[in-house]
Order: C-alpha cells, then sequence, then structure tokens
C-alpha cells in the first residue's frame, strides 16, 4: 500500500520523472560521445590526407620549376652548341670568344 501512497506523492512523482530524464540524458551523452568518436577519427583521416596532398603539390610545383629551368637553358643552349660544332669543324682548339670575334668580322 506504500507504493500506492508515494505515487500520489508529488514530489515522488517529480523524482521519478527526474530519473527517467536522467537515464534519457546519460543514453544521449552516450551516443554523442560515440558519434564525436566517429567525426573525430574522420577528421583526422582527412587532415592527414590533406597534408600528403599538400606535399604532393609542393613537390609538383617543385618539379615545374625544374623543368622551366631546364627549358630555358635549352632555349639560350643552342648559341652555346653551335660554338662547339663550329669548334669540331675547324679542327683547332680555339676559345669561344675567339670564335664569336672570328664570326663578327
Amino acid at each position: 500500500m506504500s507504493g500506492i501512497h508515494l505515487k500520489s506523492n508529488p514530489v515522488e512523482q517529480q523524482l521519478e520523472s527526474l530519473r527517467a530524464l536522467v537515464e534519457e540524458l546519460r543514453a544521449e551523452n552516450a551516443e554523442l560521445r560515440r558519434e564525436f568518436g566517429y567525426w573525430q577519427s574522420v577528421h583526422a583521416r582527412a587532415s592527414e590526407r590533406n597534408t600528403k596532398q599538400q606535399s604532393k603539390l609542393e613537390e609538383s610545383k617543385a618539379e615545374i620549376r625544374q623543368l622551366k629551368l631546364v627549358r630555358k637553358r635549352k632555349s639560350s643552349q643552342p648559341a652555346i652548341v653551335q660554338i662547339g660544332s663550329m669548334i669540331q669543324r675547324s679542327g683547332t682548339q680555339q676559345r669561344p670568344e675567339n670564335l664569336c670575334r672570328a664570326n663578327l668580322a
């Protein structure tokens, strides 16, 4: 009979309601913690992937700079190649400066 009497007491009803609410909040808290762990790992993987992509991008940029330098050197190289072939054709060991002067005269 005391069980029936306790349920009719407003304070006991509030207490029971609050206990149920606490239980709901604990379950929600546990779910949110699981979700947090999941999204934290997703973020960590994305950050690692981003770091790798940034590294690849920097390597690619460096390679492009290197290739541009090589291309620039090759475009200015024909004059040097011409001088070298002139030395081979003349059969003498003249200095490139002298060959240039000789070509100008």
